[in-house]
């Protein structure tokens, strides 16, 4: 330096600012915030996979599912109607029988590979549809189906391989019925199920309905006139079973029994060896007070048919209310020698025999029916009284104890009860 100046002290450096102790913790927000982050990234990337998956089975797949948006050529020229998919009941009853269950009562539908096939339409939307119609949208193949039926959702489909060589072969052409709509896959089965056995079984359907239970009654009296008005060979069935059901009714008015008695003389005009008809118009004309006219009935009946207990039965019940007890117990006798199992027939066998003084016989008819159904209180009741006539004191007290015993809330229990207490002191004597 030169000199006279004054040398420079070197300069001191500036102080920095005064950093902040970073933070050994994050806020919750923070937290929320990238939580959130996360759950907006996995959401997209999962549309995303979605739709990557959609596209893949709408570019590149040749398995499809059809339901109501309409059908594929392949299947319109098999004969198959466009109005909603054909629900095809085939070879696959089992299932369809499955599902047509009620209660102790299921279709018995039978089917052959040359039998007609039923299309049966159904209405719905389904995953599939959305990608057929994508597939149509873009003009792709639509070429296969897979799996067993053809409706609404998966995995109900239909084996087209099947279809085709029904077409080939020329048998099964499809036959289509009116569109069903259903809640629910099962619901659709049990329609489809009843629409096919209205076409090739229709009594069979009758009897289905009608033993369903009485919400279903009036459809199948409703399906059975239907029958009588063709010149089916179900006619007969049919006409039986109107006579029935206007018998059977609680009320059991003389208007409907009358109404009965029409249709099992319809019956015999058309085939007068009927057996049953004439033990159904017997018992309408029971019901009317007729008795002579319906034990002439029941009488026609056994010519007809020997070997029916039931007729034998009918006619032991009305004789012995006319008062007729010996031909009573023959009818009773005979009931019981063709089905060694009737209880009623050994009761109302047992009820007559008492009405002639064989109280003997009476006492071995109650055992026999007790023996079949023990646990019936009014049988031992019955037992312990024709034990009584009997003179057998020991057999009428075990019999009125267990007439208590299987009925303790029985009105009558201080009456039953003073005949133990008697007959214990008897014994005791």
């Amino acid at each position: 330096m030169p000199d006279g100046q004054t040398q420079n002290a070197p300069h001191k450096p500036l102080p920095m600012a005064p950093r902040r102790a970073a933070s050994s913790s994050k806020s919750i927000g923070s937290h929320l915030e990238e939580f959130r982050k996360i759950i907006l990234n996995t959401a997209f990337l999962a549309v995303v996979g979605l739709l990557l998956l959609t596209a893949i089975k709408v570019l590149r797949s040749d398995d499809m599912v059809i339901d109501a948006i309409g059908l594929p050529k392949n299947i319109i020229e098999l004969g198959y109607s466009e109005d909603g998919a054909a629900l095809i009941l085939s070879d696959n009853i089992k299932r369809i029988r499955e599902a047509a269950k009620t209660d102790d009562t299921q279709l018995s539908i039978k089917a052959k590979f040359e039998e007609v096939d039923v299309a049966v339409p159904v209405e719905g939307l389904s995953f599939g549809s959305i990608i057929r119609l994508l597939r149509q949208t873009f003009g792709l193949p639509q070429n296969r189906l897979i799996g067993d039926f053809v409706c609404p959702s998966e995995p109900c489909l239909s084996s087209n391989l099947e279809l085709r060589l029904r077409l080939l072969q020329g048998t099964g052409t499809p036959e289509a019925f009116a569109t069903i709509k259903g809640t629910s896959h099962d619901a659709i089965l049990q329609t489809a199920a009843e629409r096919f056995m209205e076409k090739t079984s229709p009594m069979a359907l009758t009897l289905h309905l009608y033993n369903s239970g009485p919400d279903r009654k009036a459809e199948a009296m409703a399906l059975a006139q239907r029958i009588v008005a063709t010149n089916s060979g179900e006619r007969l069935a049919a006409l039986n079973l109107i006579g029935v059901e206007l018998l059977e009714r609680p009320e059991k008015r003389p208007e409907d029994l009358k109404a009965a008695i029409t249709y099992f003389q319809r019956m015999l005009e058309e085939d007068s060896s009927i057996a049953m008809a004439y033990t159904n118009w017997g018992a309408a004309l029971s019901g009317l007070g007729d008795k002579q006219g319906a034990i002439a009935k029941y009488r026609q009946a056994i010519a007809l048919d020997p070997s029916e207990a039931q007729q034998q039965h009918n006619l032991g019940v009305v004789l012995a209310d006319q008062g007729q007890s010996a031909e009573a117990i023959a009818a009773f006798q005979q009931a019981v020698a063709l089905d060694p199992n009737a209880v009623n027939s050994y009761v109302g066998l047992a009820a007559a025999q008492l009405k002639t003084g064989d109280a003997a016989a009476a006492v071995a008819s109650y055992e026999k029916a007790i023996a079949i159904n023990p646990d019936n209180a009014d049988m031992h009741y019955n037992l312990g009284d024709a034990a009584n006539k009997a003179g057998k004191p020991l057999l009428a007290r075990s019999a009125f104890e267990t007439y208590l015993r299987l009925n303790p809330e029985a009105a009558d229990r201080a009456t039953v009860q003073g005949y133990i207490d008697a007959f214990t002191a008897q014994l005791q004597q």
